[in-house]
């Protein structure tokens, strides 16, 4: 699969967005020689052509779009799908403004460069950018560090999918310090805090080479696509330790320093203001962020019923889809109507509510409920203190919400 940063240590993620910005010119470069691993073209299994690998279900594959990664292939003249020193790729379909992630990596790295602000330590760095030609289309190819799992793999390697609470405040006070430090000394708006975003930093290397090894000892088993190979993962498996938390994917960052109203995030975190196309800026990523910490320390969502599931007559097609009329129905569910300010006229609120505040008669619509009542592992104290540090994030009103900085102070936090 090309879904690399899971299978391999030299990784590619091909993606196509376009983003229109001032495009990035960077100086050619020339490297050093690099030591060249060969790898074996004939032993290996070969998987049954209707055996249907993980990325031939999308769409952007079928039309063309991936970029067909070969093991032991060299890109950008010193970065090769092998063992070495190991780094990640990331690659973008090329477009006006396609660059724009390396130059938020690039502003992030320069404030970093002169400020003592622990929160800089993580965020992920960048080291370098260059261009792929491809068959169909050219790809801007992000280099950064490797990184291990997400805290969605992390929740999984508990059973009970919550992660403890120890490990759980650590991550969660380290994603604030990057989150203070992007908003108040960088004046970003990261616009897309969830859990497949905050991944594990790894100073062992070792692991990394390891991995490698392996497939050079035991290649994996492939199937060919129009002349082109289709690996099956290798996942790399991580730990229940999480060493370093290290916010990732800025790709779809925003400068803080006006508002912006445009739609983005992703569908369960999005926050009301951006559901409403209304004025937005750093505190969305706050929302967000409360609605991560409430799935790793509880281990399940809490708008519960925000995912349709698909009937054919009686019968479940085991189908789920976002459905957002139902994510404004838990809100309501959850806070109670919003309040009259976000109601203005021509705003998309009016989508979902009458002038009033009511939900429209056609929308979802579910039984009241508290944030005790959603809340059911915890013992008293702590469980008073927990929603306290939840309802500081999970507001209405932007402004009614805690920033970072105020959040790391919270008692739940540092208990």
């Amino acid at each position: 699969m090309i879904w690399f940063i899971l299978k391999w240590v030299l990784s590619i993620l091909i993606w196509p967005f376009a983003i229109i910005a001032r495009p990035f010119v960077k100086k050619p470069q020339t490297y050093p020689p690099i030591t060249v691993e060969t790898f074996s073209i004939y032993s290996y299994d070969t998987i049954d052509e209707k055996h249907v690998l993980e990325e031939e279900s999308s769409h952007n594959f079928q039309t063309g779009l991936y970029y067909p990664v070969t093991i032991g292939e060299i890109l950008g003249a010193q970065y090769q799908f092998s063992t070495g020193q190991p780094v990640s790729l990331k690659g973008y379909i090329s477009s006006p403004g396609g660059d724009l992630e390396f130059r938020i990596y690039e502003l992030i790295r320069r404030v970093h460069s002169h400020s003592w602000h622990e929160g800089g330590n993580h965020i992920r760095k960048v080291l370098d950018l260059f261009l792929v030609q491809g068959a169909n289309v050219d790809y801007w190819c992000l280099v950064q560090r490797p990184l291990l799992q997400n805290l969605n793999q992390l929740q999984g390697s508990f059973h009970s999918g919550r992660v403890p609470s120890q490990l759980a405040k650590s991550i969660l006070k380290q994603v604030l310090l990057g989150l203070d430090f992007i908003h108040r000394k960088c004046g970003i708006v990261h616009t897309d805090i969830k859990n497949e975003n905050i991944m594990e930093g790894l100073s062992d290397m070792s692991l990394y080479q390891q991995f490698v090894l392996t497939e050079l000892a035991q290649p994996s088993p492939r199937k060919f696509v129009n002349g082109h190979p289709i690996y099956m993962s290798r996942f790399f498996l991580g730990t229940n330790l999480f060493e370093k938390a290290v916010l990732s994917d800025f790709r779809n960052a925003m400068r803080g320093d006006h508002t912006h109203n445009v739609y983005g995030g992703t569908d369960y975190y999005r926050a009301p203001e951006v559901m409403f196309q209304a004025d937005w800026t750093y505190l969305i990523d706050i929302w967000s962020f409360g609605i991560t910490a409430w799935i790793l320390v509880q281990g399940d969502f809490l708008f519960d019923h925000t995912l349709r599931k698909d009937y054919v007559g009686d019968e479940c097609q085991c189908q789920h889809h976002y459905d957002a009329d139902r994510q404004v129905a838990e809100m309501v569910r959850l806070l109670g109507p919003p309040p009259a300010d976000l109601l203005k006229p021509g705003s998309k609120a009016l989508d979902y509510f009458d002038p009033s505040g009511k939900l429209k008669p056609d929308k979802s619509n579910f039984e009241k409920r508290t944030f005790e009542s959603a809340e059911t592992i915890m013992e008293e104290g702590e469980k008073a203190l927990f929603l306290d540090f939840i309802g500081g994030m999970i507001q209405w009103r932007p402004k009614d919400r805690k920033t970072a900085a105020e959040l790391l102070k919270d008692p739940w936090l540092n208990s």
